[in-house]
């Protein structure tokens, strides 16, 4: 009867540290997979960093923003010339 006491005492303590061990290898899985993840965002900033990239993209902006800025000048020039036509009559 001890012997039975003992062997389930030795199997019960036995899972414990399987169960602590399982435990700490999930752990190390998901730490391992949250590296990975933060990794992968660094190369992905890196590669926004592209100064090429980066210098067509201003351009694009530039130009764009340039010829809605002459559009809405023309656009208050004629509002101005309507205006004042209007107000002479």
């Amino acid at each position: 009867m001890i012997n039975s006491v003992k062997n389930s005492a030795n199997l019960q303590f036995d899972i414990k540290i399987k169960e602590k061990n399982k435990n700490a290898d999930e752990f190390q899985a998901i730490l391992k997979d949250i590296k990975q993840k933060e990794l992968s965002k660094t190369e992905e900033a890196k590669s926004d960093l592209d100064i090429a990239d980066i210098r067509v993209k201003f351009e694009n902006y530039a130009q764009s923003k340039f010829y809605i800025d002459s559009l809405k000048k023309e656009q208050d020039e004629k509002i101005q010339n309507l205006l004042t036509l209007l107000d002479k009559k």
